[in-house]
């Protein structure tokens, strides 16, 4: 006998086209008058758009669960010129573009010209970005984005100025920033005749570590079919979100598609996992380094 061949694994489950598919095979199913069934053959068999399509969520409870694996640090990379990725940093190292050069925010020098020793004031407010870049492996969208939300919490120290929690939109994976404000006060001595130079760095940590978010929803949905002519209703239909996800997916068993990650951990609820893998930059810890003259 010839070998079955294997199911296509699907990383992405789209829950707005399950919904939309599940409210087809509804409208052939309940299509009883006149009116139904020729505004149906029009819409789905002929392609002709006769009806809007309205979606209503409200009824519809998400929520989400992080499970991060262990952060590691990673190495500052840059391109080489071949364009692949050199390490050029260890990650508790000062922001640069070399392996020894630091992150000066600021910068100034102190003269004193006179003949005794002066004292000079130095007040800095600088601001730095912190970034988390995501690669998506797998999860569940609405339409063309993503719709978990990843929280952060306390896996990164502090000074990394992230929310709590940040939602996760492009499957092709994205990098969020946000601003950190580091501020400064110093006293600066001079001798007479000397000069000085003051300067606030900022050290920079780099970590990487993968997740899992489990979206759970449970609820349900209504879709309604409009019509455009007068905008009276055709059909419309609620079902539960488990029974429409569960319907969605053994259609597309029959066509040789499995997806990644969902799980129906009873006849109420349906279990997305989203998994991918985030690299975190953040400064640490600010310097003020004041360096005198010592000619």
């Amino acid at each position: 006998m010839p070998q079955q061949a294997a199911d296509k694994l699907e990383p992405f489950f789209d829950v707005e086209k399950a919904v939309m598919d599940w409210g087809v095979m509804m409208c052939d199913k309940n299509a009883r008058s006149r009116k139904q069934k020729r505004m149906r053959k029009r819409q789905f068999v002929d392609n002709d758009v006769v009806m809007d399509v309205q979606i209503d969520w409200s009824h519809l409870s998400v929520s989400n669960k992080t499970i991060w694996g262990r952060l590691t640090d990673a190495d500052f990379t840059a391109p080489n010129q071949n364009g692949a990725a050199s390490t050029i940093a260890p990650a508790l190292k000062p922001v640069g573009v070399t392996a020894t050069d630091v992150n000066v925010l600021f910068e100034t020098d102190f003269r004193n010209e006179t003949s005794v020793g002066q004292e000079y004031t130095m007040k800095i407010e600088k601001t730095t970005k912190s970034s988390c870049t995501t690669e998506i492996e797998n999860g569940v969208t609405k339409g063309v984005e993503l719709t978990a939300s990843l929280t952060i919490g306390d896996v990164l120290e502090v000074g990394a100025g992230f929310s709590r929690e940040v939602s996760l939109t492009k499957m092709e994976g994205e990098t969020l920033e946000t601003e950190v404000t580091w501020g400064a006060e110093s006293t600066v001595a001079v001798p007479a005749g000397k000069k000085a130079s003051a300067q606030m760095q900022v050290l920079e940590k780099q970590q990487s570590g993968e997740f899992v978010v489990l979206t759970t929803m449970i609820g349900y949905v209504t879709i309604k079919y409009m019509s455009l002519k007068d905008g009276s209703l055709v059909f419309g239909h609620s079902g539960k979100i488990d029974t429409i996800v569960r319907y969605y997916v053994d259609q597309m068993k029959k066509q040789g598609k499995k997806y990644v990650g969902i799980v129906f951990p009873d006849d109420s609820r349906v279990e997305f996992q989203t998994k991918g893998k985030c690299t975190f930059r953040y400064g640490i810890k600010q310097v003020v380094a004041v360096i005198q003259d010592k000619d």
